[in-house]
C-alpha cells in the first residue's frame, strides 16, 4: 500500500531525468523527518538541511495521507502512523529500494547538517546574557526560545546523537574535531 501511495505521491507521472532528483529530494527531506529526534515545522527544516523552503513544502505536498504536515500550533511535521516509518526504514518491508531510506546515511546527513548550522549561526553570548559564567538552570527557557530559532535548538541538542547513529568514525583535524577546537576549545 505505502509502495503504491509513494509512486504516486513522490514520482507520479515525471519523466526519468526528473525522476532521480524527486527521490533524492525524498530521501533526505522524508527520511529525515521519520530520524528526527523531535518533529520541527517545514521552514526550521528547510533550515536545517539548508534547503529552500518551497522544496521541502512541495516534496511534502503530496503526502498528506502519511503525514501530518499541518502545522498546527506550532507543532513539527509527523507520521501519522508509525508503520510508515518502520516501512520506510525497514529493506525487508520496502520492496522498492528508490523509497528505502538508509538509516546511517541519513543520521550522518542531519549530523553534519548540524554541525554546520552550529558553524554558521553560533557565536558568543548567543542569547545576550553579558554574564560568561551563567548557568543554564539560571536561565529562563523564554530567553533561550527567543535567542534561538527552532533549528538551532535542534541542532545543539541532537548533532551528538545523529553522530552516534551514523557510526561515524572520529579522527583527528576531521568535522566534529574541527568544530569543536573552534567552538568550544578556544
Amino acid at each position: 500500500m505505502y509502495t503504491q501511495l509513494l509512486r504516486h505521491s513522490v514520482i507520479g507521472d515525471c519523466g526519468d531525468e526528473d525522476k532521480e532528483e524527486l527521490l533524492e529530494r525524498f530521501r533526505h527531506v522524508v527520511g529525515s523527518i521519520v530520524l528526527l529526534s523531535d518533529p520541527l515545522t517545514a521552514s526550521s527544516l528547510a533550515k536545517l538541511l539548508h534547503k529552500d523552503p518551497w522544496e521541502v513544502e512541495v516534496t511534502l505536498d503530496s503526502l498528506g495521507s502519511v503525514l501530518d504536515i499541518s502545522e498546527s500550533q506550532g507543532c513539527g511535521i509527523r507520521s501519522l502512523h508509525p508503520s510508515f516509518c518502520d516501512f520506510l526504514l525497514d529493506q525487508k518491508r520496502c520492496l522498492d529500494l528508490e523509497f528505502w531510506i538508509n538509516e546511517q546515511k541519513t543520521h550522518g546527513d542531519l549530523f553534519l547538517s548540524c554541525l554546520k548550522l552550529m558553524s554558521k549561526c553560533l557565536r558568543r553570548d548567543m542569547c545576550i546574557l553579558r554574564l560568561p559564567g551563567a548557568l543554564t538552570s539560571e536561565l529562563q527557557n523564554s530567553v533561550v526560545e527567543s535567542s534561538l530559532p527552532l533549528d538551532i535548538q535542534y541542532a545543539c541538542r541532537y548533532f551528538v546523537n545523529h553522530l552516534q547513529n551514523s557510526k561515524t568514525g572520529l579522527r583527528d583535524n576531521d568535522n566534529v574535531h574541527t568544530f569543536l577546537r573552534e567552538h568550544f576549545l578556544q
